[in-house]
């Protein structure tokens, strides 16, 4: 279980022409070869090379042709055994080395120095570090959204309410001034019914 892992450097990927499950394949075969004489080929069945890479028996048969044709996998014609090539070894080796080297050079320079590449508005966004700038901006903004999106829902909502109130008080109104006038016309005409009989 402890080999069922891999470290995918993605040029190597292009240089050796490879899909990332053909990578997969090809990189168990060569952690499970060449690491001592007596265990020079890798014994495991396809089978169970399926199993730990969730790949089906048949997927697997067809990548390692593919991985024969490229060079990247040998196949003992007696045993059917597999092991690594040269010229996956190699192309591995040397990404190794230089994911090493910058990963070195990394540790020696301190996150300072690359302050000089960023306008000054900015830095105090990464601490030095511009690798990690766009992630913070866009983390700072998300975060700005998130807090303000709820506030501006209550927002909106009380502004509605407010709205729908101020309507209510506008019909409210203008029903009492209807009421108002028809209570005045209906007093107009009873006052002048009383007046007509006190005069007759």
């Amino acid at each position: 279980d402890s080999n069922t892992y891999s470290t995918i450097f993605h040029q190597a990927l292009k240089e050796l022409d490879v899909s990332l499950n053909e990578y997969a394949v090809a990189d168990m075969i060569d952690k499970l070869s060449g690491r001592h004489i007596e265990y020079e080929w890798c014994r495991m069945g396809k089978d169970s090379i399926g199993k730990k890479l969730c790949l089906s028996r048949r997927t697997v048969i067809t990548i390692l042709k593919r991985l024969e044709l490229k060079d990247l996998v040998e196949i003992n014609k007696e045993d059917r055994s597999l092991k690594s090539t040269l010229k996956w070894k190699s192309c591995i080796e040397k990404h190794k080395r230089e994911r090493c080297e910058v990963s070195s050079q990394a540790v020696k320079t301190p996150a300072r120095r690359c302050e000089n590449n960023i306008p000054k508005e900015r830095q105090r966004f990464t601490g030095g570090c511009a690798k990690a700038l766009h992630n913070i901006d866009n983390d700072k903004k998300n975060n700005e959204m998130n807090s303000i999106a709820p506030l501006q829902a209550l927002t909106n909502s009380v502004i509605k309410t407010m709205q729908n109130q101020n309507e209510n008080k506008e019909e409210n109104r203008r029903l009492q001034l209807e009421k108002g006038k028809i209570a005045l016309q209906l007093f107009g005409k009873k006052e002048g019914k009383v007046n007509e009989e006190n005069s007759i």
